[in-house]
């Protein structure tokens, strides 16, 4: 079934745009400075009286939302630790953010592998065991970490949450 899409842009200018079995025609794009709801309207009239448009057609609306991007660390199973996370307007913002979380985390663990308490009673170098890491920020939005030189290590999760305004998830 064809439908009209009616999508506003962040920057508050809005694009009209018709779908249907046949592909995607833009009406109305961002580059037209549509700043109002009633010219996409006036647009849609121009189709209705034209006599392109059908009876069956749709009518989609898609407002911007304003979306900010938080980085969540915590322990699996477990509430996060930090009751003020760190909040972006930019999901690249986020990304960096998160991606030095995680190198910090990755070395805290490597620097807590370099020596071990023997069973005699001192402090011996020690290979490191390593440390295993699940996921992807580009891919998931999330990594989990294991030390792997500890025996019942839970891990840690870095994630990237979209919430809206209000702090919600998406």
């Amino acid at each position: 079934m064809p439908r009209y899409l009616i999508a506003e842009q962040a920057d508050g200018r809005y694009v009209l745009t018709f779908e249907s079995q046949y592909g995607q025609d833009t009406l109305i794009n961002a580059e037209q400075d549509c700043r109002s709801v009633h010219e996409c309207y006036s647009a849609l009239a121009t189709e209705w009286l034209r006599g392109d448009m059908s009876p069956s057609v749709t009518i989609d609306f898609r407002f911007h939302r304003d979306v900010h991007y938080v980085v969540i660390e915590s322990t699996p199973g477990y509430l996060p630790e930090d009751d003020d996370p760190a909040v972006f307007d930019s999901i690249d913002d986020a990304m960096v953010y998160a991606s030095d979380r995680l190198s910090s985390l990755l070395d805290h663990i490597v620097d807590g592998q370099s020596v071990v308490w023997t069973p005699e009673g001192g402090w011996q170098d020690a290979n490191p065991v390593g440390f295993e890491v699940n996921g992807s920020f580009a891919e998931s939005g999330s990594v989990l970490v294991y030390d792997k030189s500890r025996e019942h290590d839970l891990g840690r999760v870095i994630r990237i949450v979209e919430t809206d305004a209000n702090g919600e998830p998406l």
